[in-house]
Protein backbone atom coordinates (compact mmCIF):
# COMPACT_ATOMS: atom_id res chain seq x y z
CA UNK A 1 0.00 0.00 0.00
CA UNK A 2 1.34 3.20 -0.46
CA UNK A 3 2.53 5.40 2.39
CA UNK A 4 0.21 8.05 1.61
CA UNK A 5 -2.85 5.92 0.97
CA UNK A 6 -2.03 4.66 4.55
CA UNK A 7 -1.81 7.71 6.32
CA UNK A 8 -5.08 8.84 5.02
CA UNK A 9 -6.92 5.68 5.82
CA UNK A 10 -5.43 5.85 9.75
CA UNK A 11 -4.46 9.19 10.21
CA UNK A 12 -0.92 11.02 10.61
CA UNK A 13 -1.30 10.56 14.57
CA UNK A 14 -1.88 6.44 14.69
CA UNK A 15 1.16 6.22 11.88
CA UNK A 16 3.37 8.20 14.57
CA UNK A 17 1.93 5.62 17.16
CA UNK A 18 2.90 2.82 14.40
CA UNK A 19 6.34 4.14 14.11
CA UNK A 20 6.88 4.58 17.77
CA UNK A 21 5.87 0.46 18.08
CA UNK A 22 7.59 -0.70 15.56
CA UNK A 23 10.09 -3.71 16.37
CA UNK A 24 13.48 -2.77 15.72
CA UNK A 25 14.23 -5.23 12.31
CA UNK A 26 10.90 -4.91 10.73
CA UNK A 27 11.00 -2.82 7.18
CA UNK A 28 7.45 -3.32 6.85
CA UNK A 29 3.89 -2.93 7.89
CA UNK A 30 0.01 -2.89 7.52
CA UNK A 31 -3.10 -2.13 9.24
CA UNK A 32 -5.48 -5.31 9.71
CA UNK A 33 -9.57 -4.90 9.09
CA UNK A 34 -9.75 -4.81 12.62
CA UNK A 35 -7.48 -1.97 12.81
CA UNK A 36 -4.30 -4.11 14.16
CA UNK A 37 -1.00 -3.21 13.43
CA UNK A 38 0.86 -5.60 11.89
CA UNK A 39 5.40 -5.50 11.72
CA UNK A 40 7.27 -7.20 8.60
CA UNK A 41 10.72 -7.95 7.57
CA UNK A 42 11.35 -10.08 4.57
CA UNK A 43 14.43 -12.67 4.81
CA UNK A 44 15.40 -15.83 3.53
CA UNK A 45 12.25 -15.54 0.32
CA UNK A 46 9.42 -15.27 2.83
CA UNK A 47 7.92 -12.45 5.16
CA UNK A 48 8.11 -12.92 9.03
CA UNK A 49 5.22 -11.28 10.81
CA UNK A 50 5.97 -9.74 14.19
CA UNK A 51 2.66 -9.19 16.76
CA UNK A 52 2.43 -8.29 20.22
CA UNK A 53 1.40 -10.62 23.21
CA UNK A 54 0.96 -8.25 26.25
CA UNK A 55 4.94 -7.02 26.52
CA UNK A 56 6.54 -9.76 23.74
CA UNK A 57 7.24 -9.62 20.93
CA UNK A 58 6.37 -12.92 18.75
CA UNK A 59 7.70 -13.47 15.16
CA UNK A 60 5.80 -16.05 12.85
CA UNK A 61 6.43 -16.09 8.71
CA UNK A 62 3.59 -15.57 6.09
CA UNK A 63 4.71 -16.04 2.22
CA UNK A 64 2.85 -13.09 0.76
CA UNK A 65 0.93 -9.73 1.09
CA UNK A 66 0.14 -6.89 -1.18
CA UNK A 67 -0.82 -4.53 1.66
CA UNK A 68 2.68 -3.99 3.16
CA UNK A 69 3.64 -0.05 3.58
CA UNK A 70 7.69 0.19 4.24
CA UNK A 71 8.77 1.43 7.42
CA UNK A 72 11.32 3.78 6.27
CA UNK A 73 8.77 5.81 3.92
CA UNK A 74 6.06 6.07 6.32
CA UNK A 75 8.77 7.43 8.76
CA UNK A 76 9.58 10.06 5.51
CA UNK A 77 5.44 11.26 5.25
CA UNK A 78 5.33 11.60 9.14
CA UNK A 79 8.72 13.65 9.10
CA UNK A 80 6.98 15.78 5.78
CA UNK A 81 4.12 16.24 8.05
CA UNK A 82 5.85 17.59 11.14
CA UNK A 83 7.86 19.94 9.14
CA UNK A 84 4.40 20.99 7.34
CA UNK A 85 3.28 21.82 11.06
CA UNK A 86 6.43 23.27 12.27
CA UNK A 87 5.96 26.13 9.31
CA UNK A 88 2.60 26.87 10.10
CA UNK A 89 0.61 24.57 7.84
CA UNK A 90 0.92 23.99 3.74
CA UNK A 91 0.00 27.65 2.67
CA UNK A 92 3.26 29.06 5.25
CA UNK A 93 5.22 26.30 3.91
CA UNK A 94 4.69 26.97 -0.07
CA UNK A 95 4.80 30.68 1.08
CA UNK A 96 8.30 30.01 2.51
CA UNK A 97 9.50 27.83 -0.14
CA UNK A 98 8.90 30.83 -2.85
CA UNK A 99 10.21 33.04 -0.54
CA UNK A 100 13.83 30.96 -0.49
CA UNK A 101 13.54 30.26 -4.02
CA UNK A 102 12.97 33.72 -5.22
CA UNK A 103 15.48 35.29 -3.00
CA UNK A 104 18.38 32.63 -2.94
CA UNK A 105 18.12 30.91 -6.02
CA UNK A 106 18.00 27.95 -3.87
CA UNK A 107 14.89 24.97 -4.46
CA UNK A 108 15.59 22.94 -1.41
CA UNK A 109 14.65 19.61 -2.18
CA UNK A 110 13.46 18.08 1.61
CA UNK A 111 11.12 21.55 1.71
CA UNK A 112 9.42 20.31 -1.93
CA UNK A 113 9.14 16.90 -0.68
CA UNK A 114 7.72 17.80 2.38
CA UNK A 115 4.90 19.65 0.61
CA UNK A 116 4.22 17.06 -2.23
CA UNK A 117 3.79 14.37 0.96
CA UNK A 118 1.26 16.57 2.49
CA UNK A 119 -0.63 17.24 -0.72
CA UNK A 120 -0.37 13.55 -1.95
CA UNK A 121 -2.71 12.59 1.67
CA UNK A 122 -4.75 15.34 1.76
CA UNK A 123 -5.77 14.60 -1.87
CA UNK A 124 -7.11 11.35 -0.80
CA UNK A 125 -8.92 12.77 1.72
CA UNK A 126 -10.93 15.26 -0.65
CA UNK A 127 -11.16 11.81 -2.65
CA UNK A 128 -12.60 9.75 -0.14
CA UNK A 129 -15.45 12.49 0.85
Amino acid sequence: MKVSEFISNIGIEKAKKVLNKTPHSATLCRVTPQSNHLYYRYKDGEYQVYFQLSDEWWESSIQESNEFTLISELKQMVDSFELIKKLGGLISAKSALAVIEFETGDYPEKLKQSIADYEAVEALKVGDQ
